[in-house]
């Protein structure tokens, strides 16, 4: 699409037609000088979305990476690396460091799909969030960007659904797709900055899309990817796995979503069961489990939801309400 070019700038506006669009690369093509009145001799200029280093294809063309791009996003996950953070310059090390590049200006806008925390540490509010590319941390009060942990994000992906956990100064965030589990401990500087300390970092914790919950110094969530997974519980301190449901002999519980609330776990499984849990660092105590009627075809990803003494269930367009409170 022809573009004119203003004190060295110019601007495209697109409008989404379909549901998730994406930008994956732009290439500006000279299309002749205006003072000469023949053709340029400036080269043509390849940017590759989502990239925060050169890339060469396959017919040898090299493609800058991401310089800020305003107000728009790369689709995570579909036909190659998603756009967002471009990980510490200076060779900064996983819990340090500055974004750059990317959509969406200076830091970029890569979101994924977690929702952010907010958190008040050294008597400072701060947003957390896990987005494509990075668990990050910037000031409320300015957005001002303060920390960075890269090793819980599937950087390649960039599919982070579940929400961080903050708890007495450290914050654990997973995703799946290779990636893990990594807790981190804030610490201020000598500048009045924000450092972010790797306290421990594990495989046994992919947690694809169904949140993690902690209890009593406990996580549980699900571990396992798009193939399925299973139930499994760490300490949040060390993470160490106390126990799991791996074995396919016993495998009561699979791959699902949780919540919380009045000391047990709402566990709902992507096949559809819903099972009551009571939080143990021994073993799996299981208290009660239920089949959702009209169960559609399609996985339970929906997150189950307690308020007000019930239990709600979304299955695609059906909701159903459910009354938990005790007898």
């Amino acid at each position: 699409m022809p573009v004119e070019v203003t004190n060295g700038e110019f601007r495209i506006a697109f409008t989404p037609q379909v549901e998730n669009p994406a930008i994956k690369a732009i290439e500006v093509i000279p299309q002749g000088d205006a003072a000469s009145g023949g053709a340029s001799s400036a080269g043509a200029i390849r940017i590759k979305a989502g990239l925060s280093s050169p890339f060469t294809d396959s017919s040898g063309q090299v493609w800058q990476p991401d310089s800020g791009f305003e107000g728009g996003m790369t689709n995570p996950g579909i036909g190659g690396t998603p756009g967002a953070f471009g990980g510490a310059p200076g060779g900064a090390g996983p819990g340090q460091g500055r974004p750059r590049g990317g959509f969406g200006g200076s830091g970029g806008s890569g979101a994924a799909y977690a929702s952010p925390i907010a958190i008040d540490f050294g008597g400072q509010r701060q947003y957390v969030q896990l987005t494509a590319k990075a668990l990050i941390g910037v000031a409320a009060s300015d957005g001002n960007f303060l920390w960075q942990y890269d090793r819980p994000a599937n950087r390649t992906m960039g599919i982070n659904c579940s929400t961080p956990i903050y708890h007495d100064g450290m914050v654990f965030a997973a995703s799946a797709y290779g990636a893990g589990g990594g807790l981190v401990k804030l610490t201020k500087d000598g500048n009045g900055g924000v450092k972010a300390e790797e306290v421990w970092f594990s495989r046994n914790i992919e947690n694809h899309h169904g949140g993690v919950v902690l209890v009593d110094g406990c996580l549980y969530g699900a571990n396992g990817g798009n193939g399925g997974g299973y139930l499994v519980c760490l300490d949040f301190k060390t993470g160490e796995v106390l126990w799991n449901e791996k074995d396919l002999d016993k495998r009561r519980v699979k791959k699902g979503s949780v919540a919380v609330a009045d000391g047990r776990i709402y566990y709902r499984t992507e096949e559809g069961p819903i099972v009551l849990i009571e939080p143990s660092r021994k073993e799996f105590v299981e208290r009660g489990r239920f089949d959702q009627p009209e169960r559609t075809d399609k996985p339970a990803w929906a997150h189950p939801v307690i308020a007000n003494g019930k239990l709600y269930i979304r299955d695609q367009d059906t909701l159903f309400c459910y009354d938990i409170r005790a007898k």
